[in-house]
């Protein structure tokens, strides 16, 4: 990306979070035609980052469409149908409305959901993301557009050590619960910041469908440049049968936030770490 590119997404950035708010629209009467403007904000900066972006259409049909654009990217040797919602609301968009995205869209064949928000996210809706849209689910605001227009640029240059500082990070952590499974009962006590120094890092868990609490462990480190990148993993025990006895595999995803904004798979499927009895 050139720097006259970049400066010109970046003044669409600025664009699309100092617009008009849809109430305030809605009053003057040109809510579907302000709508439209930011979604041909975003569809510009999306375009500048070099994907090969759907046409919005025009706004009288609007409210007949699903999306409100789409665009592709590659994965390794596989593309991804990346689907657009771009909201305008004068508040941060909550996980209700997030859910009612999604579940608005479930019937269309789509990778990735996208959403992108003038005023940003509650903290509840991006925690529901990074809990249960990891691959598939992203939330962005207007500081993340700049981010991502800042992250083609620095693909073009040397890695920067922050990213092997992340990897490296997971990995150790990952290796630690394969040795001692045990200590996924004792997440919130482990010292995790040992192991990931000096990056942060910090924990969560959430249900699952076997009954075994899902625990997630996010390192994150700040560049010079002021990017900061990222690396989920999720770790979960899930009940076999081997020749006829019962055992637990203790199974781990690893997400990266580095090269995009999006949070992105390191491999597809998931490692197993351990094998053992319950």
């Amino acid at each position: 990306m050139s720097s006259s590119d970049r400066a010109a997404a970046l003044r669409r950035v600025d664009d699309f979070e100092n617009g008009i708010d849809q109430e305030t629209a809605r009053v003057i009467g040109a809510s579907e035609r302000y709508a439209h403007h930011a979604e041909g904000l975003v569809r510009s900066v999306f375009a500048a980052c070099g994907f090969h972006v759907g046409t919005l259409q025009s706004p009288p049909v609007r409210h007949a469409r699903q999306i409100d654009f789409d665009f592709f990217v590659e994965r390794g040797s596989v593309w991804e149908n990346v689907i657009v919602e771009v909201k305008t609301s004068a508040k941060p968009v909550s996980r209700a409305e997030v859910d009612a995205i999604a579940g608005r869209i479930a019937s269309r064949r789509f990778d990735r959901l996208l959403i992108v928000a003038r005023n940003g996210f509650t903290a509840g809706a991006r925690d529901a993301a990074e809990t249960n849209g990891l691959g598939w689910l992203d939330l962005l605001d207007p500081p993340a557009l700049r981010s991502w227009l800042a992250r083609a640029v620095a693909a073009d240059g040397p890695p920067d050590e922050r990213e092997s500082l992340i990897r490296g990070a997971l990995r150790g952590i990952a290796s630690e619960i394969g040795r001692r499974p045990a200590l996924l009962a004792e997440l919130p006590w482990f010292d995790l910041d040992r192991i990931a120094q000096p990056a942060d890092a910090k924990h969560w868990t959430a249900p699952s469908r076997t009954g075994h609490d899902r625990h997630f462990v996010k390192v994150s480190a700040r560049a010079t440049s002021g990017l900061t990148f990222a690396g989920i993993q999720e770790y979960e025990t899930r009940p076999v049968l081997r020749d006829g006895v019962p055992s637990l595999l203790g199974l781990c995803r690893t997400f990266y936030r580095i090269g995009s904004e999006l949070w992105t798979p390191d491999r597809p499927g998931q490692d197993v770490l351990f094998e053992r009895a319950p």
